[in-house]
């Protein structure tokens, strides 16, 4: 799940999309957080913590 540790961040879930991968997620909060899974929530990677409220994810084909 998410970070026990340093974890200081108010996250009210605001998005929540799974890749077509279906291992991949990706969350995001209405106090500007987003977060990576790559593996099917077990673990998270912060990879901002200071955008504006991120209302909708949605994952591109590259």
């Amino acid at each position: 799940g998410l970070p026990a540790h340093d974890a200081y961040h108010l996250v009210y879930r605001h998005s929540l999309e799974l890749a077509p991968d279906r291992q991949t997620l990706a969350l995001s909060s209405t106090t500007g957080g987003l977060w990576i899974s790559p593996d099917a929530g077990a673990h998270w990677h912060c990879i901002s913590r200071d955008l504006p409220p991120v209302a909708a994810l949605g994952w591109a084909r590259a």
